[in-house]
């Protein structure tokens, strides 16, 4: 095998070109203290929308507020009705059920007093069947 010649490389006639060795970037967005001026802004304009709702959201609770303030009497009175047409049933079916008692008074107060006394719920609902009480204590439930 001969000995093959080697060809280098050389640069070109003339030299290389000049080589662009400096950091060269291009200018992206907005500067520091734009974007951090635009930060505030956001952040002033947001606390004045939030002040601004927590205005409207304080007016709608006071006007709630005087809405139920308005109804609790009615409610109350309601509330009363019930009570007292459970009462006058619960007399009615005493009445039924201890008819052949001698001595038993009916309607006679437990608490021994002449005020009125609110009535427990197991008292008002101690005739009725126990779904009626259980869904006066806890409210509707639903269990799956």
């Amino acid at each position: 095998m001969a000995a093959s010649k080697v060809k280098q490389d050389m640069p070109p006639s003339g030299g290389y070109g000049p080589f662009d060795y400096k950091r060269n970037l291009p200018k992206r967005g907005f500067s520091g203290y734009t974007m951090f001026g635009i930060g505030i802004g956001v952040m002033v304009l947001g606390y004045w929308r939030l002040f601004k709702w927590n205005r409207e959201r304080r007016r709608l609770q006071i006007e709630d507020l005087e809405a139920r303030i308005a109804l609790l009497p009615l409610l109350q009175a309601e509330h009363d009705r019930r009570t007292l047409r459970m009462l006058r049933e619960n007399l009615e079916e005493e009445v039924r059920i201890m008819k052949d008692v001698p001595g038993w008074k009916v309607g006679e107060n437990v608490f021994h007093t002449e005020r009125w006394v609110q009535p427990v719920s197991d008292e008002l609902f101690n005739l009725r069947p126990k779904e009626e009480l259980q869904r006066r204590k806890f409210g509707f439930q639903w269990y799956v």
